[in-house]
């Protein structure tokens, strides 16, 4: 999975997050292309994560910094999750802080079962972003 401007990840990734239950994804057909070469691959998808969460335990996390509201910009160094304001949401961008990517650890769980051990999983509390 590549989290540049959009997020972009296989195929394969894609479809073993909707078996983990991930249900918020807009997905759309990814073509790549090197034309130096003439290789082209359709094994891509672009991904729109659907809906931002505001799930900060702030009592227990560490800000160090942002635009003075808690919403979208918010700097953490080791961020706290509140499971009650998480709810059921197995994955989803944090509101205070719009490039942290939070899944449920069983989403992790089936992730590693199923072979993707080239992803970087951090926990909240080691987070700094």
């Amino acid at each position: 999975m590549y989290n540049t401007d959009a997020i972009v990840m296989t195929v394969r990734l894609l479809k073993a997050l909707q078996e983990a239950g991930v249900d918020n994804l807009d997905v759309y057909p990814a073509i790549i292309k090197n034309e130096g070469t003439g290789f082209e691959t359709n094994n891509y998808v672009a991904v729109n994560l659907i809906g931002l969460v505001s799930a900060v335990d702030f009592e227990n996390s560490n800000v160090v910094g942002g635009d003075g509201e808690p919403f979208l910009d918010t700097d953490f160094d080791g961020v706290s999750i509140d499971p009650e304001k998480a709810k059921d949401h197995l994955m989803f961008r944090l509101a205070e802080n719009t490039s942290a990517i939070v899944i449920h650890h069983s989403v992790k769980e089936h992730l590693e079962k199923n072979g993707f051990d080239m992803l970087t999983f951090v926990d909240p509390s080691n987070w700094i972003g």
